[in-house]
């Protein structure tokens, strides 16, 4: 596992340990949300913690986190929403939080053991690491939702 994608999955559990379910906001004129559908959620408890990124210079950095939200899990798939944003390109992280310990627990030291994903299921190189923001991005507004399928960490 790379470096950048360690810090990721600290960046992801450390910006979302405050966040809570929020009611949507009033949306502005010219404002768009976002929907995500994210699938593959096994067990079906602990939290899913989100972060919505709208800049290549500042993926995955604690720095770079436009929106962050913390999901109960109760099903398998689970869905939200990121509301008031202006059109533009975008990409998603999550990572489930199984156990609600607040850690990415991990094997060996380096090997997640809980199950993570990106928009656009977006995979790094030769399917490890993180991707680059430019195989996450989406152009918002979009008519369909965000489809993120998590990675289930090896047996």
């Amino acid at each position: 596992m790379s470096k950048l994608h360690l810090q990721f999955l600290i960046v992801v559990v450390t910006s979302t340990a405050a966040c809570s379910t929020q009611a949507p906001p009033k949306i502005e004129e010219g404002q768009q949300k976002i929907s995500v559908i994210i699938e593959n959620i096994s067990p079906t408890s602990g939290v899913l913690r989100v972060a919505l990124y709208n800049s290549k210079n500042h993926w995955l950095s604690d720095n770079g986190i436009v929106r962050a939200r913390l999901v109960m899990v109760d099903e398998s798939i689970e869905r939200l929403e990121f509301w008031g944003l202006p059109s533009g390109d975008y990409g998603i992280a999550v990572y489930h939080d199984i156990n609600s310990n607040n850690v990415m627990d991990k094997k060996y030291l380096v090997i997640p053991n809980e199950a993570y994903g990106f928009s656009n299921n977006a995979r790094g190189s030769i399917g490890l690491g993180t991707p680059g923001f430019d195989k996450a991005k989406f152009a918002v507004p979009q008519m369909e939702p965000q489809r993120i399928l998590l990675e289930q960490p090896p047996i």
